[in-house]
């Protein structure tokens, strides 16, 4: 069975260090972003990283499966239209067993 691929394209997204345009694609995505960070966890990219990825773990994990493929499949769209993207995303989902090909996320086999 293959690894859910949210932390691999979680993590392509968070090489932009531009919170504000992460928050933006995860909203987009149709997740629940509306917590606040603490001064601390807002002080570097990295720790909002962190912080970020503390909060919307548990969101994700509520969610049906359709509707986690649904958010996980977009993420992968916004992060496949960047320079390189599709490049890079592939190779951190074949870590955990998945690619993203012609529009579409799915398993491999």
């Amino acid at each position: 069975m293959a690894l859910d691929p949210w932390g691999p394209i979680l993590g392509r997204l968070f090489e932009d260090k531009s919170s504000d345009y992460i928050l933006g694609v995860l909203q987009r995505a149709g997740v629940p972003t509306s917590f606040n960070l603490t001064d601390e966890e807002a002080y570097s990219h990295n720790t909002r990283k962190r912080a970020y990825l503390k909060r919307l773990d548990p969101i994700y994990s509520q969610l049906a499966s359709s509707e986690q493929h649904r958010v996980a499949q977009h993420l992968a769209h916004e992060i496949a239209k960047s320079e390189h993207g599709l490049e890079s995303l592939n190779a951190a989902l074949d870590r955990v067993g998945w690619i993203f090909q012609n529009d579409e996320l799915t398993p491999l086999l």
